[in-house]
């Protein structure tokens, strides 16, 4: 198996969301509104199902070597941790902000536009 070139991974979604971030194998879900599809009925025939699009996600940590789906939080088990990839957010919206904190990152630009 061949080793990665990144060990630290950002999950933004929408607009400028910060709703994870991954270091290694463990991957810290950040308290975000997003769409979940669990308890909906499925989609059929090329029709989506049903969906909540405003479900509050807990502040989570997981163990993606051992739990892929993202079921086992476990994250009174490694304060440590935690405190690590907490760290790692902050780093990421200082360089890139995040609309869920309301933060402007150093780094931001206009599409198209230098530095």
């Amino acid at each position: 198996m061949a080793a990665t070139p990144r060990k630290e991974f950002y999950y933004y979604y929408r607009r400028n969301n910060l709703e994870a971030v991954r270091l290694e194998n463990w991957k810290l879900v950040l308290p975000h509104p997003g769409r979940t599809y669990e308890n909906f009925k499925v989609g059929k025939d090329g029709f989506p199902g049903d969906t909540n699009e405003d479900f509050s996600f807990p502040k989570a940590l997981y163990d993606l070597r051992r739990d892929p789906g993202e079921r086992y939080n476990v994250i009174g088990q490694f304060p440590e941790l935690v405190k690590t990839l907490d760290e790692l957010a902050e780093k990421a919206r200082e360089d890139l902000g995040d609309d869920l904190t309301q933060r402007i990152g150093k780094n931001v630009r206009s599409s198209g536009q230098k530095l």
